[in-house]
């Protein structure tokens, strides 16, 4: 970097200046009293002064009755190892050391009555040289309560006015100790050794390395109990360097207003900006401390620019309205901050009502520049009510070139309120978003003017080696994506959108998907893939809960890329649950071209406007990679859910051209699912609907407790409904469910459909017990209070031991038959192997009527007992 001119005029007055204490508040440090030798003498002695006095400076920061009291107490740590406190009186003194580096503490104190009051500390590490003297040089001050005792600390500029203040202790060039600058009038005066700047109105500081290449650390504060405001003003901070803005311990509020607004093209490209930090530098923001209205045209951070291996720490105050205008839509990024190859930390604070016209509204972060690596770790504070006109609202997070960017949110931190035109309205992410706890809540996506958004909470970009995982402790709640595109514009992933996505925990919740003209699926979570492969995990103590679609998938949504892509969808360790979401299709979950395995948790109280109250499973492709699958295992519950049509716990079936698709049960439960049954059609699978050609394989597992009951021309399969698709049922218990119609109701446990030919196999251990099939109308009708098969033309079941039909019923009206099975033939034989029971069935309360045999035209039927 160019270096800067030394002000030679300062120099001679500011070398003689040294540090005495806070407390002593003199130029300087001399007229010691005695000496204490300490350590091995062997190597040679050097001398560290403490105390007052001395140099030709007089005292006039403290009263004379103050520095009268003043005493001093010192603390060293060595290659003697540590010192005995030696203690000093208002005269000082000076210690004699054995050459070496040595840590050193100093406190000064004054008797403020009958209490020892301390009035300052002063730290360093001092390389002690024979023969030399070293003075204490301050670092840090404590023990100031008032503004008059702040001023204390300072004297006016040599060539400034008294309203302009600066540090008075000159700056540590061979140590790199630390400048502290208070501000005040509007105005303020660094020294860096060999630099003094000052801001009024506007103007650029640059804060780097000395001419010695130490590099400067400077803090910047307001006075106690008032606001300082710099208007217009810019700092680089480069060289390794440092800058911190504000101090905890104090009271004032410093507020950078409308910085780099009149700044054009600085600092290779990055633009205007309040502060630029860079080549290894490092920003720290403490409380009351504002930054507001920067606008940079160029692109790169409307009021922070991060870069080249630098840091910034925010632990309090707040960064708002402030604006990345660069015209150029795809230029423009980060409203607030934009951090490339550095690192961000964010522990506290507020970025809030920031914009940029393309990506990142509050904040952008990726990894451009090799061979540096970008993160952003937010333990705390609130990103809110920031824009991006097309992607990360909050934040954005992108990879570049395989170079992956990472963010990881953990508890007590907050992104809300935040809105995106096209995708990710809280957070887009390509790189790594792991979150580790905090909240994301009430961001939107929302446009009239593109045909398709996605992300109201969270878009993971479609891209494989995106990474996106969500632990206990995190909340996604109250985000939407909503789409007023007229000409049909699809809305998806109200809560999460996204590619490879890893639930261990957390909740999802109230999130919505809609869409004025088009589809809109997905309301918690809506999964898709590329490449070759990918999916989602669900598992823990995971929650998916509340969410709305207005088409499919009112919790989840997951569907395959493309015909060589495997979609994989896992719940799976420990019990999570999607429940009382809403949805067309798919109250709980829907997949299409996926695989989905439920080996843990619960699907509950979740429903569909259409079918699958808890879960809708299809495929959609002719090509046979493509087919879908949805296994249930034991340790899985699909329980209290609710469908207006078909399949009140489970819906699958294949859609138009659709390949196919397999259901298999070896475990689990499907229990006190409903089909409530809208108007003019048939209302099926109170529990399971298995419909158009899919291969159901049940070999384990109960069906119990569903109902099919109200609207529609007919109500069947109270428990389960098969329409044509082949069919093994052997170790399952269907028991409990309900069929119930005004006028036609069938199959209170078992209803199946099969015009042609196709595998039907029962028992094994299969039980159909109290099932009931009940019609509501004095002539109505009520068939097969346990199996109602309509097999009109195609060969009959094979039945193996033992089957179990018990206690099954049908009641009301004058069409009732079959209290345990009911078979409406075209011919066939019908085997029931020995050991099988049929027992207690009735109908209209009349025991003995376990078999019911419903003849069509001149077929012949023949029941046949296998001994």
């Amino acid at each position: 970097m160019k270096k800067r001119n030394v002000q030679n005029s300062l120099m001679p007055f500011m070398l003689g200046i040294v540090l005495a204490l806070l407390g002593g508040c003199d130029s300087g440090l001399g007229g010691f009293s005695g000496a204490v030798g300490i350590g091995d003498t062997s190597g040679g002695m050097g001398e560290i002064r403490i105390g007052p006095g001395g140099q030709g400076q007089s005292l006039t920061a403290l009263p004379t009755t103050e520095l009268d009291t003043m005493t001093y107490d010192v603390w060293l740590t060595g290659p003697s190892g540590p010192i005995d406190p030696q203690s000093f009186g208002p005269a000082g003194g000076s210690i004699l050391l054995a050459s070496g580096s040595w840590d050193i503490t100093a406190k000064a104190y004054i008797m403020d009555g009958n209490t020892r009051r301390l009035r300052g500390i002063a730290e360093d590490t001092i390389t002690v040289s024979p023969g030399k003297t070293h003075t204490v040089k301050m670092k840090s001050c404590i023990g100031v309560t008032t503004a008059a005792e702040l001023k204390d600390i300072f004297t006016p500029s040599p060539n400034t006015t008294d309203d302009t203040l600066y540090n008075r202790y000159p700056p540590d060039t061979t140590s790199g100790a630390g400048d502290l600058i208070v501000l005040e009038n509007k105005s303020i005066s660094i020294n860096e050794g060999n630099i003094t700047a000052t801001v009024a109105a506007t103007g650029i500081i640059s804060i780097g390395e000395v001419t010695t290449g130490v590099p400067r650390h400077v803090t910047i504060i307001a006075e106690p109990g008032t606001t300082q405001t710099l208007t217009s003003a810019a700092f680089t901070v480069e060289d390794g360097a440092s800058l911190t803005l504000g101090k905890t311990e104090y009271t004032g509020k410093l507020v950078f207003d409308g910085g780099g607004i009149d700044y054009g093209d600085l600092n290779g490209g990055y633009g205007a900006f309040a502060l630029h930090i860079t080549g290894g530098s490092s920003l720290t923001i403490n409380g009351n401390t504002e930054i507001t209205n920067c606008k940079n045209r160029n692109g790169k951070g409307g009021a922070i620019t991060l870069a080249y291996d630098s840091s910034l720490t925010i632990n309090g105050g707040e960064i708002y309205a402030n604006e990345n205008t660069e015209s150029t839509t795809d230029k423009s990024f980060g409203g607030a901050i934009y951090v490339d190859g550095s690192t961000f930390v964010m522990n506290g604070g507020t970025i809030r009502n920031n914009s940029a016209k393309n990506k990142g509204g509050g904040v952008y972060i990726a990894t451009i520049t090799n061979p540096y690596t970008a993160s952003f770790t937010m333990n705390g504070g609130t990103i809110k009510d920031n824009s991006a006109d097309v992607e990360g609202g909050g934040v954005y997070v992108e990879e570049i070139g395989g170079r992956k960017a990472t963010f990881t949110m953990e508890t007590g931190s907050t992104i809300s309120g935040n809105t995106a035109g096209g995708f990710g309205g809280g957070v887009w992410n390509n790189g790594e978003f792991i979150m580790l706890g905090g909240t994301i809540s009430n961001n939107t996506v929302t446009t009239d003017f593109r045909n398709g958004i996605a992300g109201g909470g969270i878009y993971i970009n479609s891209d494989s080696s995106s990474i996106f995982t969500m632990m206990t402790g995190s909340t996604v709640t109250g985000n939407k994506v909503i789409s007023t595109e007229s000409s049909g514009g699809s809305a998806d992933g109200g809560g999460i959108w996204g590619v490879n996505l890893s639930i261990n925990g957390g909740t999802i919740s109230n999130n919505e998907a809609s869409s004025d003209t088009g589809p809109a699926s997905g309301g918690g979570i809506f999964v898709t893939t590329v490449g070759t492969s990918g999916g989602f995990g669900l598992s823990g103590g995971a929650s998916i809960s509340g969410n709305t679609a207005s088409t499919n998938g009112g919790g989840v949504y997951v569907e395959a890329g493309g015909p060589s892509v495997l979609c994989d969808f896992n719940m799976f360790a420990g019990a999570p649950t999607i429940s009382g979401n809403t949805a067309t299709l798919g109250g709980g979950v829907y997949i299409v071209d996926a695989h989905f395995t439920m080996d843990a948790g619960t699907i509950s109280g979740n429903t569909a406007l259409d079918s699958g109250g808890g879960v809708y499973a299809t495929s959609s492709s002719s090509a046979a990679t493509f087919s879908a699958s949805f296994t249930l295992s034991s340790g899985a519950s699909i329980s209290g859910n609710y469908a207006s049509t078909n399949g009140g716990g489970v819906y699958t079936g294949l859609a138009s051209g659709g390949y196919g698709l397999d259901f298999t049960m070896s475990g689990g439960t499907i229990s006190g699912n409903t089909v409530y049954g809208a108007s003019g059609s048939w209302a099926s699978g109170g529990g399971l609907y298995l419909g158009s050609a899919v291969v159901a394989n049940m070999t384990g597992g109960a069906i119990d407790g569903n109902t099919v009951q109200g609207g529609g021309s007919r109500s069947v399969g109270g428990g389960i409904y098969v329409y044509t698709g082949d069919f093994i049922l052997k170790n399952v218990t269907v028991s409990g469910n309900t069929v119930e119609h005004a006028s036609i109701a069938q199959g209170g446990g078992l209803y199946t459909y099969r015009p042609g030919s196709t595998a039907h196999e029962m028992g094994d251990g299969t039980k159909i017990i109290n099932n009931t099939a009940k019609a509501d109308l004095p002539d109505g009708i009520a068939e097969g209070g346990g199996i109602y098969d309509n097999n009109n033309s195609g060969p009959m079941p094979t039945v193996s031991a033992p089957l179990t039909i018990t206690g099954n019923e049908v009641i009301g009206g004058t069409g009732t038959t079959g209290g345990g099975i009911n078979y409406s033939v075209v011919g066939g034989l019908l085997d029931i192997h020995n050991n099988s029971t049929f027992s207690e069935n009735k109908v209209n309360g009349v025991t003995g009527s376990g078999l019911g045999f419903d003849y069509i035209g001149d077929s012949v039927f023949i029941f046949t007992i296998v001994p």
